[in-house]
């Protein structure tokens, strides 16, 4: 059995083993594809990116060289509440980094990147975090405060195999995401057939006779008689109207209790904030938990199973399903639909219309407003009933999905403390970490 030899490890710097040091780029985000993919402080919560939901930015040729991300970067965000937020840039997609993050370059000679991902989401570097932000109404930290954080370096070969080990655990996670966002897509192509494009009228409308319809689309007899087989003046399908988005759901506000009283928090509650945005669909836990009395004692609601949660305000239009019942913060909105699927994918479809009216600017706030501002279709209650009993499937597979991530996070972040402690059985855990079942990720869903 191979023992990790703790007296081969050195107590290092993060600055002193990096080649460079810098921070990012000042520019506004566009949504338009010009230039680069600008990577900015919101796009690195929780410690991985979304690179399809990352804006683009228009940078001067000559500095593009200096500002331009490799595969290896570290990125820590150094303002706001997400101060000490980071991620390693694992593909060499072309992205420059915005000027609220700090870029760490470690030199490969004695650091493998993909082992600092790690150490990075020790408890270590939180406690350290949590000790160095400095300010109230603006918290932060700088580069030459995160340069000083402390750890043990063990050499290369030991830090690929300690990121191997936590690595196939995250590749595990992936397959699974990866699934989620398949099944998501598969959803939300049902969605656009049948509620953007309208294909099934167009085709009744078109005297496409029943059978054939039914054959292309999958549906029943029944079913397409659901369906309108005209349209009116407006292009809309008839029996169809548009109305404020506003007044196709309940929306709920959140809250914070009170963060000096201490009865208030660390409780069985789940309380959601934007750093808890989840990969895929569902949010089954947070980094944070209120009491009962916490609840009690501030604006907080209890948000019920299959609510869906969409972020207003910083980063905005993060979506996420209730998995179990969590209270939210005040910079969310809890959205409470009849119907949880087709609300969560017309929201999704709200999202996009707001992107596509604020002519290549980001988007930066959500309010009630907002809801009345945008108009949706409105359908039948059978239709959406009908389209639940479709796409259920789908979402019930991403949720069971969901919990398996869930456990196998666990997994991952109980062995993270123990290896790096270096006194762990490295044999045991590979064997562990190939005993895990998880579906490959090229089998048909």
């Amino acid at each position: 059995m191979e023992k990790i030899k703790m007296t081969e490890w050195k107590e290092v710097k993060l600055g002193d083993v990096c080649l460079d040091v810098s921070y990012g780029y000042t520019a506004s985000a566009t949504s338009e594809k010009i230039g680069p993919k600008f990577l900015r402080i919101t796009d690195v919560v929780p410690y991985f990116i979304h690179w399809d939901d990352v804006p683009y930015c228009n940078i001067p040729e000559d500095l593009l060289e200096r500002y331009l991300l490799k595969k290896g970067d570290i990125v820590i965000a150094r303002t706001g509440a997400t101060s000490g937020y980071n991620a390693v840039i694992d593909n060499d997609i072309k992205a420059v980094y915005a000027s609220y993050l700090i870029r760490f370059r470690p030199n490969p000679e004695n650091v493998f990147s993909f082992f600092m991902k790690y150490v990075l989401k020790s408890e270590k570097y939180k406690d350290f975090i949590k000790s160095n932000v400095s300010g109230s109404a603006q918290p932060g930290i700088n580069a030459q405060v995160l340069s000083q954080f402390s750890f043990s370096l063990p050499p290369l070969e030991i830090q690929r195999k300690i990121a191997g080990i936590l690595g196939a655990l995250d590749d595990k996670i992936e397959v699974l995401r990866e699934q989620n966002k398949t099944l998501e897509q598969m959803a939300q192509a049902v969605f656009q057939s049948w509620f953007v494009d309208f294909d099934i009228v167009r085709a009744k409308a078109a005297n496409m006779p029943t059978e054939d319809i039914c054959k292309k689309y999958h549906i029943t007899p029944d079913l397409c008689a659901l369906f309108p087989a005209t349209f009116t003046p407006d292009n809309l399908p008839l029996g169809w109207e548009k109305i404020p988005f506003s007044e196709t759901m309940d929306i709920i506000s959140g809250g914070t209790p009170k963060t000096t009283e201490a009865s208030f928090w660390n409780g069985e509650i789940p309380w959601y904030s934007v750093v808890d945005a989840p990969a895929s669909v569902y949010v089954l836990d947070t980094e944070k938990h209120i009491t009962g009395l916490g609840l009690e004692k501030s604006p907080c609601s209890l948000l019920e199973k299959d609510t869906v949660i969409i972020s207003a305000r910083g980063t905005v239009g993060k979506l996420a399903i209730v998995g179990k019942p969590m209270a939210m913060n005040q910079s969310c909105y809890g959205l409470k639909f009849d119907f949880p699927y087709y609300g969560y994918l017309m929201t999704k479809q709200m999202l996009v219309w707001l992107k596509q009216n604020v002519h290549g600017a980001v988007f930066d706030t959500i309010t009630k407003d907002t809801f009345k501002t945008v108009q949706t279709i409105n359908v039948s209650r059978d239709l959406k009933e009908a389209f639940t009993n479709i796409v259920s499937s789908f979402f019930n597979k991403v949720y069971e999905n969901s919990k398996q991530i869930r456990t196998l996070e666990q997994t991952r972040d109980t062995l993270l403390p123990k290896l790096m402690k270096g006194g762990i059985d490295v044999n045991d855990v590979c064997f562990l970490t190939s005993s895990i079942n998880v579906e490959e990720k090229h089998e048909k869903i």
